[in-house]
């Protein structure tokens, strides 16, 4: 009986981690980023940044940044709230959009 009830219990645990919501590691070419309005399927990960660190202004290397961190947090879809006016940094927040 204990066998059995052991035995369940692993299937049951087995087929929960097999229902992960999303991918658990995303890279950065798979982030989109957008100034689009969210889905309201879409589970908000937090605010995300994007920096550059240099003597000439690059918003795609800023860009690229926030999506590095984007994606470190799960997310595939960035919503973009501000950019500097020199091109150095970005803000956003951060989504999984199934």
């Amino acid at each position: 009986m204990k066998k059995e009830l052991t035995g369940i219990i692993l299937v049951v645990g087995v087929m929960i981690a097999g229902c992960s919501s999303h991918p658990v590691i995303m890279e950065a070419k798979d982030v989109k980023v957008s100034r689009e309005t969210v889905a309201d399927s879409c589970q908000d990960l937090g605010p995300v940044a994007g920096k550059l660190i240099g003597t000439k202004p690059n918003l795609d290397l800023a860009v690229n940044d926030m999506k590095k961190e984007a994606a470190a947090k799960g997310a595939n879809f960035v919503k973009i709230e501000s950019a500097s006016v020199y091109g150095t940094a970005v803000r956003g927040q951060a989504y999984f959009c199934p």
